[in-house]
């Protein structure tokens, strides 16, 4: 005979095991510096190999790079971004895929004319 905490123990267990394998949550993506760019990926799929490309202007790099087991990556390019100009990209995709799993626009930010 089952025992209700039994019961409820059994059902901790399976969501438990049911949110470690959807994963740590949306993929996300931040810049650290801007010159030259840096960006960090964090709650993408461990040991995963993505190819992160910045844009900016008519300039585009492309960056291939690895997860960590925690899920995470850094990734840096030769761009200097003027935060007055924005315009700046960055797309993440699987090694090789077409789909995007993340994606970061930086915007311009009003700066004051030149004199």
């Amino acid at each position: 005979m089952w025992k209700p905490t039994a019961a409820v123990t059994l059902l901790l267990v399976v969501v438990a095991a049911q949110t470690a394998v959807a994963g740590p949550g949306k993929p996300t993506l931040r810049a650290t510096h801007l010159n030259p760019l840096t960006v960090v990926g964090t709650s993408f799929a461990r040991s995963q190999r993505l190819s992160v490309a910045a844009s900016s202007a008519s300039k585009t790099q492309t960056r291939l790079v690895a997860t960590t087991k925690a899920g995470t990556f850094t990734a840096s390019f030769n761009l200097k971004i003027d935060p007055c100009l924005g315009g700046t990209t960055v797309i993440v995709r699987r090694a090789g895929r077409t789909a995007t799993l993340a994606q970061l626009k930086l915007p311009a930010r009003e700066c004051p004319p030149s004199p």
